[in-house]
């Protein structure tokens, strides 16, 4: 078995003996992410020694020895303490059933020390895991989280070069921000803003093991969208969908007060659009709807088209996540363009069916990745292959303003099987007619 298959076991057998005693769906999450904090530090030098190790004192218990090194670590990294907090979620559990599972963990790390390599991409294959096992087995609200090929799928579609602040201003589990910090400029810092407990609990986690004291993220209300002071390089966020919320925090910035609207999804992105610096580019995830919708939203598409902030559009499939069946897209800006066509991709028929979500395969985003950075490098000359167009802003302009593939794709005939332009069948009409008319012509003058 892989150690993905392996810790998923181990997640699923943890998640199964907790419900059995009784204990909050929230104390998985405290349970998981205490037990990384405790065995994964020493792997990364954060501290010296493994603090999940039995106690040396024969006359204090597992559970006061966890608590002892809980203590510990928080003193030596004060912002952990949201992530155990005094280890409520170990108090939930009896004696006899914490040294059960804590054996448990024991010997899947023994098993799986030899020979691993417990670099940064563990600690993150570890956080997937368990995302996903908490999205399974409970009832948690807002946790949604970005698969880890949409994140490295945005994060390579940015050009990072001479970049140096990275901000998310919905961070659901520190993805974005951790998968950029290190690309960044000396002096590099992130910014992001967690909108629920669980959320902040495991970017804090996530931060911590991958040594990341550069990236600070604060609890926000998830309808709380607040004018920073700063702007930010790079922006890369994945807002919540259909969500209306009627708080607005005042002294807005251009497109947040010239397109007010409930709508969150609407609010991230003007959020986003007037954060960004003067050479900033950013990705953001919307819903399909954003792309076509009328009304103010086709007010706001129209001025990014009309101040060249729009470099690219990716549809993604559906039911990318793992819990929604929305389709969405994602919109890439840049600030500093040095031309005004833009690139449309469509991968919304790439997903490939894995468990509960489709899963884009490694050789569809690299493929998407290769089409963007052509696009950059011809500055906007490149047609695309079969999965993208050039678009203009007069053809913007001529289709209200509309983002979506579609609407600028050539229209197909299927004849047989096969796909042709019209354009093409008419023209290839006009040549077997003049053909025939020279097939007559020939017959006649033998007769």
């Amino acid at each position: 078995m892989t150690f993905r298959g392996s810790f998923d076991h181990l997640l699923k057998t943890t998640a199964d003996l907790l419900r059995s005693a009784g204990a909050r769906e929230e104390s998985y999450a405290e349970f998981f992410l205490t037990m990384l904090c405790l065995k994964f530090a020493p792997k990364f030098n954060l501290i010296q020694d493994s603090f999940l190790e039995p106690p040396f004192d024969r006359n204090i218990s597992q559970r006061e020895h966890i608590a002892n090194s809980i203590n510990g670590l928080t003193e030596i990294h004060p912002g952990l303490s949201v992530v155990f907090e005094d280890g409520r979620g170990l108090k939930e559990i009896d004696d006899e059933l914490l040294n059960r599972i804590l054996f448990i963990w024991n010997h899947f790390f023994e098993q799986n020390d030899r020979g691993l390599n417990w670099s940064p991409a563990t600690v993150d294959l570890c956080f997937e895991a368990i995302t996903e096992i908490l999205i399974r087995n409970t009832r948690l609200p807002h946790l949604i989280s970005t698969p880890v090929e949409i994140v490295y799928l945005m994060r390579s579609l940015i050009d990072i070069e001479g970049k140096h602040s990275i901000y998310d201003p919905y961070c659901r589990s520190g993805q974005f921000l951790n998968s950029a910090i290190d690309s960044l400029g000396e002096g590099a810092n992130g910014a992001g803003e967690a909108r629920d407990n669980l959320s902040l609990k495991i970017s804090k986690a996530r931060n911590f093991l991958l040594a990341h004291d550069n990236i600070s993220i604060e609890f926000r209300s998830p309808d709380e969208i607040q004018q920073r002071s700063e702007n930010f390089d790079i922006i890369l966020t994945n807002p919540p969908f259909g969500v209306f919320a009627n708080q607005r925090k005042a002294d807005l910035r251009h497109f947040s007060a010239k397109f007010k609207t409930n709508r969150l999804e609407v609010s991230y992105l003007t959020h986003v659009l007037d954060h960004l610096s003067e050479s900033g580019q950013a990705g953001i995830i919307v819903p399909d709807g954003l792309l076509t919708n009328a009304a103010i939203v086709q007010e706001l598409r129209k001025e990014i088209v009309e101040r060249n902030m729009l470099d690219a559009v990716v549809h993604l499939p559906a039911r990318i996540f793992y819990e929604t069946g929305v389709s969405c897209s994602i919109l890439l800006l840049n600030r500093k363009r040095a031309f005004e066509n833009v690139l449309l991709i469509d991968l919304s028929s790439d997903g490939v069916k894995e468990r509960d979500r489709h899963v884009l395969p490694d050789a569809i985003v690299r493929t998407a990745v290769s089409s963007v950075k052509e696009f950059r490098k011809s500055r906007g000359a490149s047609k695309g292959e079969q999965h993208s167009i050039c678009v203009s802003p007069s053809e913007f302009a001529s289709n209200d303003y509309s983002f979506r593939f579609a609407r600028y794709q050539p229209q197909l005939l299927q004849l047989d099987n096969t796909s042709i332009s019209s354009e093409k069948l008419w023209k290839e009409c006009i040549e077997i007619e003049a053909k025939l008319i020279s097939i007559r012509n020939e017959y006649k003058s033998i007769i």
